[in-house]
This record gives C-alpha cells, structure tokens and sequence, in this order.
C-alpha cells in the first residue's frame, strides 16, 4: 500500500543523507587524495601520508588574528585565505563519492528486488504441488 512507497522513499533519502555524511565527514577521501597527489614525494617513504596534518591545515595571518604569531587551522586554502586547487580536486571526489555511493545502493535495491518473496515462494510451490498431483 501507501507505505510501502513511503518507506522506499525515507529509504532512498537516508542513502542519500548517509553519503554525504561519509563523504563531508569523514578524513578518508582527503587523505586517499592526499596520497594519490603525493604518491611521487612520498615514494621512498613508508607512510603514504606524511605530511598530511600540515597540508591540512591552513595558516591564517597574524593581521588575521590579532596575535603576534599565525593561527594553523584546519582548511585547505592558500596565504591569501582562498580556496586552493587541492580543496576542488577534494570537493569534486566527495560529490563523486555520493554519486557513486548512490547508485551502488541503487543496483544493491534492484538484485535484491530480483529475488523472489518468501509469499510468492509458496504461492508457485503450491502451484507446482497441485499440478503434480492432478498429473499423478
């Protein structure tokens, strides 16, 4: 009935909801980005990631802040405080995420939709049960 498309519409939603809060979230895409832009410099290295929490951090200025010293915090952007290159590499992977994530969960929905119910199971084993007999 009518619930049925109202579950599978806060179904659809919360896939939604829950990419983007992995994608905006959490520091794996970042730092999966980090490591392949850097994978030449850190090469040699045992740790794909050194380095990261500096580049992660943004410097703001002392005429900023008001302080004698400058304020490290956690953006990507430039001296001049703009958005860096790395910041719309790292936004267009994370929208990329969702989509992709999305329609995973899309596919996932369509082969489980393949499968038959436990009802219609027992509706077509009674069918073929019935034929039998009458056959016999």
């Amino acid at each position: 009935g009518i619930w049925s498309d109202i579950l599978s519409a806060v179904g659809k939603i919360a896939v939604v909801c829950n990419a983007y809060i992995i994608a905006f979230s959490s520091d794996f895409l970042p730092m999966m980005l980090f490591t392949l832009d850097n994978r030449e410099k850190n090469a040699k290295r045992k740790d794909m990631l050194s380095g990261y929490v500096n580049f992660s951090l943004a410097v703001a200025s002392p005429e900023m802040t008001g302080l004698e010293e400058p304020c490290r915090y956690w953006a990507y952007r430039d001296p001049q405080g703009n958005y860096n290159l790395f910041f719309w590499k790292l936004t267009t992977v994370r929208l990329l995420f969702v989509i992709i994530f999305e329609h995973l969960e899309q596919c996932a929905a369509a082969v489980h939709g393949l499968q038959p119910s436990i009802g219609s199971v027992h509706v077509i084993g009674c069918f073929l049960q019935s034929l039998t007999n009458s056959l016999f």
